[in-house]
């Protein structure tokens, strides 16, 4: 199915098998987000999935090349709580696709393009092939939101 038609006309109900991104070999990057990663003190990836969000950006070769070609720190927030997405389908489909939803799992959707993955206590103990960092990762309100960021930028920046 088309994104819009299995996630809004059929309320994602349906079991994902597979993700493709339609015209990422032919897609550029918009001007300035090379020099903006070549330039940055950290890359952070959002708490967001990893097919339906970032995929599209990472699927851009140029963009996925900056990454993983990186001199800094990139370190992804996992948008999982206890195993389960907070909202929409993430859940179902890395159980699918990838075989389960642990912070490794979550770590190998962005392999070879983090240093970490900043997971929720609930996920702890785990193990993974980056460095994780446990700590509350659901933002119900501005204090959450800032000792999240806060917990991040020291992960990616030291």
């Amino acid at each position: 199915f088309p994104f819009q038609e299995w996630f809004v006309g059929r309320g994602h109900r349906d079991e994902v098998t597979g993700v493709a991104y339609e015209g990422a070999d032919e897609a550029r990057p918009a001007p300035g987000v090379l020099a903006a990663l070549e330039a940055a003190e950290a890359i952070i990836l959002a708490p967001s999935n990893p097919y339906l969000s970032l995929g599209p950006i990472l699927a851009v070769r140029d963009i996925r090349e900056a990454i993983a070609g990186r001199r800094v720190r990139s370190v992804a927030v996992s948008p999982l709580v206890g195993g389960k997405a907070v909202s929409g389908p993430l859940d179902r489909m890395l159980s699918r696709m990838a075989g389960g939803t642990t912070p490794d799992v979550v770590a190998q959707s962005y392999k070879g393009l983090i240093d970490a993955l900043v997971i929720d206590e609930a996920d702890a103990p785990a193990a993974a092939h980056v460095e994780l960092v446990a700590t509350r990762t659901l933002m119900r309100d501005r204090a959450a939101e800032r000792r999240l960021a806060e917990t991040v930028l020291e992960v990616a920046c030291g």
